[in-house]
């Protein structure tokens, strides 16, 4: 018995009844299911068809081992393109999940909501407020943002500027707990600073980052790469520059020198 008299799918089965489920109760059943761990990873945030719904997608994690809660995977391929299931690619978008590496997952990346095992599928943050671990590096601790660590899952890295801003963040160095805001790309950011050392050209030089509105503090030492318009010659030690680091190769160059 499919149905009962009236023809509602949805009626309760009475004690000892026998009952087939129609496809339609299965797949609605399967979309709660689906809305109910969508709902449990967001913190209730998705009710209503809210922008959480577009924050948190699943993933499948290809990178060979368990990925852990609050462990990043560099997102992919899509699990299924137009070409495999239109429908499902335009209403639930889901993403293949790898070991991170800096040239394919900078800015594209994923955090793992729940412990996902290898070639099985869970869901992941890719846009809003989430705690990770990050990786601190001596003297980087003033560093605001955050980006994957080049063939890490465990952890990001704090970086001058990235895709993931750090809102808060444990002192000290080595991997730290954080809580940072996935969605904020920037890909360069600068500072007036002034050279301790000669730049020459091809080179490096330790440069001090000037802080406050009369520039006088300096507590913040960098490597800067001499600009490759510097053909030939070099910047004095003590000479004002602009320090520019730059996420594409992660580096520090001297941008802007006077003559």
């Amino acid at each position: 018995m499919g149905t009962n008299a009236g023809g509602n799918k949805f009626s309760h089965v009475q004690p000892g009844q026998k009952r087939v489920m129609p496809a339609a109760v299965w797949n609605a059943f399967l979309d709660a299911s689906d809305y109910v761990r969508q709902m449990q990873a967001s913190g209730g945030a998705i009710a209503g068809g809210s922008p959480a719904n577009y924050s948190v997608k699943p993933i499948r994690n290809d990178s060979g081992s368990t990925a852990g809660w609050l462990e990043v995977l560099g997102i992919g391929d899509p699990l299924y393109g137009p070409s495999d299931n239109l429908d499902e690619f335009r209403s639930r978008p889901a993403f293949k999940g790898v070991t991170p590496t800096i040239s394919s997952h900078t800015g594209k990346f994923a955090i793992c909501l729940e412990p996902i095992a290898d070639d099985g599928i869970g869901m992941a943050l890719v846009s809003g407020v989430v705690p990770v671990k990050v990786y601190v590096g001596t003297g980087e601790e003033w560093y605001g943002f955050a980006d994957v660590k080049d063939g890490y899952g465990s952890y990001l890295t704090l970086l001058p500027c990235g895709s993931a801003q750090v809102l808060w963040k444990e002192s000290g160095t080595g991997a730290k707990w954080a809580i940072v805001r996935l969605g904020n790309p920037i890909p360069h950011v600068e500072y007036w600073a002034t050279l301790d050392g000669e730049l020459a050209s091809g080179s490096t030089a330790t440069a001090s980052i000037r802080w406050g509105e009369t520039l006088t503090d300096s507590y913040n030492n960098v490597t800067v790469n001499a600009p490759p318009v510097l053909s030939s010659g070099s910047i004095a030690s003590g000479k004002w520059i602009k320090a520019t680091y730059f996420l594409s190769s992660r580096k520090w160059y001297a941008t802007a020198a006077p003559c």
